[in-house]
């Protein structure tokens, strides 16, 4: 099994005009091989170039961020801007796997996007509610990095809350395990007490998404 690709994405947040926070969701093409036609956070694999006079591999992630933010959505950060929050492993199984750094950034202007139109198609600004009721709706397709993100996101009122309030919590690394119900899919993040089991009712706390259909739930306590 071949180890994970690092990658880095950024969510990009604005204040919205009525109140709230917008977060960037980016289309990708339909004819792409991982994850064609979901909206995701822009971001991508760590270049070879990303390590251009280093050799530390967060660096490289944050210099990753920055340029496929550029490529994708014409928006231009800086790594001063980023604010990292979490680490996301694809779980064995799959072809291609990644390990991908997630970031926040505040984009304080409100910038004009401009997609690439080959990798990305499409982008929208939505707050966490409306692209949450969206993909319940089967009205958008998004992974669950995302979904897990957005309800993190849905905490807080205002952008500089937001990025206060992530700056101040520890990165967090997810590293999912997938079971197969009845019901539905369960994925356990690394620490619900049913982790390292079998029984998913085990007692003790909890960090999963259950998923039924487009019936989606996080939860985390």
């Amino acid at each position: 099994m071949s180890p994970p690709s690092p990658s880095s994405t950024v969510m990009l947040l604005r204040d919205a005009r009525n109140g709230g926070i917008e977060a960037l969701l980016v289309q990708r093409n339909s004819e792409l091989k991982t994850g064609g036609g979901a909206w995701v956070f822009p971001g991508g694999r760590v270049d070879p170039l990303d390590y251009d006079e280093t050799d530390d591999h967060f660096l490289a992630a944050q210099n990753a961020a920055v340029r496929e933010t550029f490529e994708e959505t014409a928006v231009v950060l800086s790594r001063d801007a980023l604010t990292p929050f979490a680490h996301w492993t694809t779980p064995p199984g799959p072809t291609r796997r990644f390990a991908t750094w997630f970031f926040l950034a505040h984009a304080r202007n409100s910038p004009v996007i401009q997609v690439d139109g080959g990798e990305i198609v499409d982008y929208q600004w939505l707050t966490p509610q409306a692209a949450l009721q969206a993909q319940r709706a089967g009205h958008i397709t998004i992974m669950p990095p995302t979904f897990v993100s957005l309800n993190l996101l849905d905490r807080y009122q205002n952008c500089m809350d937001a990025v206060a309030g992530f700056s101040e919590c520890e990165v967090q690394h997810f590293n999912p395990r997938i079971h197969q119900t009845e019901r539905g899919r369960i994925i356990l993040y690394d620490d619900d007490a049913a982790y390292d089991g079998t029984d998913l009712d085990v007692p003790g706390r909890r960090h999963r998404v259950f998923i039924e259909g487009n019936e989606w739930c996080y939860e985390c306590t």
